[in-house]
């Protein structure tokens, strides 16, 4: 009836990422007013995301041909 394994797997990640996003305000409370370093941290961001997932950098680029 389901598979436990992937019922647990999602659970995890579910609690991960509201963790994660739910404390990210409070986390940055502090470089508030540091917009450089907010920026960067936020490039790197987006930067390690992209290395780990490669095709996140061409969701958009198929539907935004469509277009043109």
């Amino acid at each position: 009836m389901g598979r436990p394994r992937e019922i647990y797997l999602g659970a995890l990640a579910t609690t991960i990422f509201t963790f994660l996003f739910g404390n990210m305000g409070k986390m940055l409370a502090p470089l508030e007013y540091h917009t450089i370093l907010l920026a960067t941290l936020g490039g790197l961001s987006i930067g390690l995301i992209a290395l780990a997932f490669p095709q996140t950098l061409f969701f958009s680029e198929a539907s935004s041909s469509k277009g043109a």
